[in-house]
């Protein structure tokens, strides 16, 4: 049985091991499929199946706690399964892991995904919850051991937990080969809360997934109203060491981006920037609010149709990138200082990098937000009613434009 007694990590005891290797062609490690009632997997090493290691088909109130899957018995070395570590098709209320520190899984070292959370032929999949595992790391969380794929993947699943807002919820997800975690087609009330993706197990330093932390793209139909992070205390998530630490693309949309720290840590004293984009958002809809974002190439990439409000962005090279010529997004009351480049970068393509557009009269221009004239401020001086502000917009006539004025501990570049 699983004795696991350590906050973070496990140090555990496994005392029966299911080795696959003599088990033939297909054959998962333990596969539940349409039980009459609920089951516990516990405390188990499960390895070097020719299919998944764990699969819960059309199964309900099931729960796969305190077991190494993909790994050893010791969570040092990686003995893969040919395909996930555990899958959930069809069936709710399943919990792989749980915020007991004996319900921990260690999830890592597979030739494909670590968690797949599908419908099946039968049934709809609704309500699952993913917590307090160790997915693509060692028994420790401080080295990888890689899942060849993404550490958990999405799709054809409804009102899917990964994480949440007690410290004890929160998966680390690092390591893995492609995404953190991948969505597909029609995933809907997805809520990643409270997780440490990309990191190591304290937070502090990048161990990284290798493309995207979190990715969002799907087809039709579209996976839509996705939280990450949230309003909440405990709601937001690390998310750093990736190419992009978050991916919005193809016909996904209403998702909420809130309260996370991407690129570094809560203390915003940790790098943990992601190589190209802290939040790269192509589709429209979507809603980037009160986040830290920091350590990245670009803060925010963005496309068109978004809502940037609250946030943080600092210590980028640039803070917030627009390419789109499509327009519609929204950038108000965020802090944007201490960024090398530009606070805010308007192009004319995503290929084609400012600051190359001068003030042109009439503002007739194509491109990221209308590539519009900044402000021209002259002179600034105090009153006894506050601050005033002289300056001058040159841009299309008879028109309105928002101007907002903030005061920062240090310019952009």
């Amino acid at each position: 049985a699983n004795t696991n007694s350590t906050d973070q990590g496990l140090n555990t005891t496994i005392g029966v091991e299911l080795d696959g290797s003599l088990a033939g062609a297909s054959a998962p490690g333990l596969k539940i499929e349409n039980p009459t009632g609920p089951c516990v997997i516990r405390g188990l090493a499960i390895n070097r199946f020719t299919a998944s290691g764990v699969q819960l088909i059309d199964a309900d109130d099931c729960r796969v706690e305190g077991c190494l899957l993909g790994t050893n018995v010791s969570g040092t070395v990686a003995s893969p399964n040919t395909a996930e570590g555990v899958l959930i098709a069809g069936g709710h209320d399943n919990v792989i892991g749980g915020t007991d520190p004996s319900a921990r899984n260690l999830i890592s070292g597979n030739n494909s995904h670590g968690v797949i959370v599908v419908r099946s032929a039968n049934e709809f999949t609704v309500g699952n919850k993913i917590q307090g595992n160790l997915i693509g790391t060692d028994i420790t969380g401080s080295t990888a051991i890689q899942n060849l794929n993404s550490g958990i993947l999405i799709l054809l699943a409804t009102d899917t937990l990964v994480g949440g807002t007690e410290e004890a919820a929160s998966n680390l997800i690092s390591g893995n080969t492609r995404h953190g975690i991948e969505f597909g087609d029609s995933a809907e009330r997805t809520r990643i809360l409270g997780n440490k993706i990309g990191s190591e197990v304290q937070g502090l330093a990048p161990l990284g997934n290798g493309s995207t932390g979190i990715s969002l793209s799907s087809g039709f139909p579209p996976t839509i109203d996705t939280a990450i992070g949230g309003p909440e205390p405990g709601a937001g998530n690390i998310i750093g060491g990736a190419r992009q630490g978050i991916q919005i693309q193809g016909s996904v949309t209403r998702t909420l981006i809130q309260g996370n720290f991407i690129g570094t840590d809560p203390t915003g004293t940790a790098n943990l920037g992601n190589v190209f984009a802290g939040i790269q958002c192509f589709t429209a809809g979507n809603e980037i609010l009160d986040n830290t974002i920091a350590n990245n190439t670009f803060g925010i990439n963005l496309g068109r149709g978004t809502l940037i409000e609250g946030n943080t962005i600092t210590l980028n090279t640039v803070g917030v990138d627009i390419s789109s010529v499509e327009g519609g997004n929204l950038i108000t009351q965020n802090s944007i200082y201490l960024n090398t480049g530009l606070g805010i970068d308007l192009r004319t393509s995503f290929a084609n990098s400012g600051p190359n557009f001068p003030q042109d009269e009439g503002d007739a221009d194509s491109g990221g937000n209308g590539l519009q004239n900044f402000p021209i401020l002259s002179s600034i001086s105090e009153s006894a009613t506050g601050t005033i502000v002289d300056g001058s917009l040159s841009s299309m006539p008879d028109s309105m434009y928002r101007l907002e004025f903030f005061a920062n501990v240090g310019q952009d570049g």
